[in-house]
């Protein structure tokens, strides 16, 4: 009861009262969403336009990259130019490749990206794990789900992640502004769009009439640019992650799940690789082993961590955990036989700790929303880009106005059955 009193207040307090206050202020309100405008950044926008034929073929990449041979042949067909559009189109496949690396083994799947791109896998990967998630529930287990709400400052996702979510939201939408006054459409303001007072998105707003008005490529050129800025500053921040990981000694990143502890999606973790300052949770003993037989067990929490870490064979060491002492004599290999997880002690960190924790963190945040907004904005769903692709993909084939949006809305209707069902295990 508590729990849901908390909830009530913090809704009214934080989205309803700040909704009907800037309401109050002439402030566009739609629901309980906030739409904040600005013209500044419009002259910073054309700067960055000029160079026209880079932000073409910037975005000409991104429509392959999402759609794949479907987006090159459209983009062959509605500019003539098709010795420049296949030669776009076998670099996009490479950059197609790199974001599928972990499945590109499937020679199936890898060959559909091609013809479909990259919306197609992340579609493919939806319902392959649907039935993860069917398979599990008839096994009487409770599956992992499909998709993770990522919540700075909720779960394993770090306050800070908000920096990251920043940088990703300013690249998207201005990649999205570029790309339409690079095309000669004109952009009537930027905002940022709130809950309350918390920040949830951001948004370029060309003048609708003439986007729709445009030539069909061009229009597809912005509604790609996003994503492809979003895949690029993934890229970026991953090569500063690698090369500042090896520089900035001290530090363990290494992946948490996202969901109950169980395989699936992983979410970073940076913490410092002192173990003086580490705690160490026991998840399994084997059986018949010396940890086993001095009485450690699942669950037990190790407060001195330190001294598990390189023993010698038949060493006896002395562990610390949930406040009784245990005497464990490591096997032949150096062992005791336990499993289980790091869990940093913050409050054993010094600031020069938490500097690093921060900037190794950020980067790997920054790396990681990129990455999966970019490719999930790619979807062929409502309020997203792929969304607006698919439609004007479908348009440039099917010419009847009727049969046009009802294979554009059936594509939406079956990745928000997806999305569903791969939210269910959160719940059930």
């Amino acid at each position: 009861m508590d729990g849901l009193i908390t909830l009530v207040s913090g809704v009214i307090l934080l989205v309803l009262l700040p909704a009907w206050f800037f309401k109050r202020r002439g402030v566009e309100v739609q629901g309980v969403l906030v739409l904040l405008r600005t013209k500044r950044g419009l002259r910073f926008l054309d700067g960055l336009a000029v160079r026209r034929r880079a932000w073409m073929f910037f975005s000409d990449l991104g429509i392959m990259v999402s759609l794949g041979l479907v987006g090159a042949v459209v983009l062959g067909r509605r500019t003539g130019k098709w010795a420049r559009v296949l030669a776009e189109y076998a670099l996009s496949t490479c950059i197609s490749s790199v974001l599928i690396l972990p499945f590109a083994g499937n020679l199936p799947l890898s060959l559909a990206v091609m013809s479909f791109g990259v919306s197609f896998f992340i579609l493919a990967a939806l319902a392959q794990n649907t039935l993860l998630i069917v398979q599990g529930y008839f096994s009487g287990a409770r599956p992992a789900p499909g998709v993770v709400p990522i919540i700075p400052g909720t779960g394993n996702v770090p306050l800070y992640a908000v920096l990251s979510l920043a940088v990703l939201l300013a690249v998207h939408e201005t990649a999205h502004g570029v790309v339409a006054r690079a095309e000669r459409i004109r952009v009537k303001s930027l905002g940022l769009l709130l809950l309350g007072i918390v920040p949830v998105g951001a948004f370029t707003e060309p003048d609708e009439d003439q986007l729709n008005r445009t030539r069909r490529e061009k229009r597809m050129r912005v509604y790609a640019a996003g994503s492809m800025a979003n895949f690029v500053t993934a890229a970026v921040f991953f090569l500063v992650l690698a090369a500042s990981a090896s520089v900035v000694q001290g530090y363990l990143i290494y992946g948490v799940p996202a969901f109950d502890g169980q395989k699936g999606a992983m979410l970073p973790m940076v913490i410092s690789a002192d173990p003086a300052k580490q705690d160490y949770l026991i998840q399994f003993v084997e059986q018949g082993s010396p940890a086993e037989k001095a009485g450690l067990r699942p669950g037990m929490i190790v407060e001195n961590a330190e001294t598990l870490f390189n023993k010698r064979p038949g060493e006896t060491i002395t562990l610390v955990a949930n406040g009784t002492k245990f005497t464990v004599t490591a096997d032949a290999k150096g062992m005791i036989g336990v499993t289980g997880s790091i869990i940093p002690e913050y409050d054993k960190y010094s600031p020069g700790d938490w500097a690093g924790v921060l900037f190794l963190g950020f980067l790997a945040w920054t790396f990681l929303l990129n990455y999966l907004v970019g490719m999930v904005n790619l979807l062929p769903f409502v309020m997203l880009d792929g969304y607006k692709l698919a439609e004007d993909a479908v348009s440039e084939f099917v010419k009847n106005k009727k049969t046009r949006k009802l294979v554009t809305r059936a594509l939406a209707a079956i990745v928000g059955l997806l999305l569903i069902l791969n939210a269910v295990p959160w719940f059930f």
